[in-house]
């Protein structure tokens, strides 16, 4: 199946074309720099861990920088927080972690987590519902590099979003001070349920490398894409029968 080409604008409140989402607020030696930096782990992030594979089906292990790895995650979720206009406030405090590599003193209320996700084979009886250009189709990959809000399914003062890499999901589950370690605790133990294999990735400031070990994809790309947008279907729907 293709890759989407719009994406639900909540600033705009519409739906936009990816060429027309724009963030022009970075300034130009932290874009050729530091952020080009971060952009540059992730190019050997994705290479070093083979994440252009797009027909995961069994666990594997991936090679992390923790610190750059959640920078580069933060610095993915402000664009697009910016972008948007949600929960802009709430991410900015961690805009000191993304330039500069230093934590704020609330850095212990985030947690970073990971899920492989594995190809939906169409059925027979699900073919028959497939309409052109997509008759000929046999599944559905996990192939679109994007992110999504989980607000949904978290609870007040918990925010939650979402970047997929292919066949790699990775989390970021932030709070801040009016969250109790209970609600979070409660809030990781429903995502894990709902999702079935999320490993937590630990990471701490000092470690330049780990390996962790992702679990067998219990989820398969149908699934991710339904789950991830079922926030904005009420949107969808209404741009969709306006459009026409």
């Amino acid at each position: 199946m293709p890759d989407y080409t719009i994406g639900y604008n909540a600033a705009a409140k519409k739906y936009l074309e990816r060429s027309q989402q724009k963030v022009k607020d970075v300034c130009i030696k932290c874009n050729g720099g530091i952020l080009s930096d971060l952009d540059a782990y992730a190019k050997k992030f994705i290479e070093t861990n083979k994440l252009e594979d797009l027909k995961v089906t069994k666990s594997r292990s991936i090679i992390v920088n923790p610190k750059l790895l959640i920078r580069w995650v933060l610095k993915v979720v402000s664009n697009a927080s910016r972008a948007t206009g949600n929960n802009e406030d709430f991410l900015r405090r961690y805009t000191s972690l993304i330039i500069q590599g230093k934590p704020p003193s609330h850095f212990n209320k985030i947690r970073l987590f990971a899920e492989l996700i594995k190809p939906h084979i169409f059925t027979e009886e699900e073919r028959t519902h497939l309409q052109e250009p997509y008759t000929n189709e046999i599944e559905v990959l996990p192939m679109a590099n994007r992110v999504s809000r989980m607000e949904g399914s978290l609870p007040d003062n918990v925010v939650g979003r979402m970047v997929s890499i292919n066949a790699l999901y990775i989390y970021l589950v932030m709070w801040n001070k009016h969250a109790s370690s209970e609600t979070v605790n409660a809030a990781v133990d429903s995502l894990s349920r709902s999702m079935g294999s999320l490993t937590e990735i630990i990471f701490d400031l000092k470690t330049e490398e780990s390996v962790v070990k992702l679990k067998t994809p219990r989820r398969d790309a149908l699934q991710a894409y339904m789950h991830q947008h079922l926030y904005t279907m009420d949107e969808f729907e209404k741009w969709a029968s306006d459009s026409r």
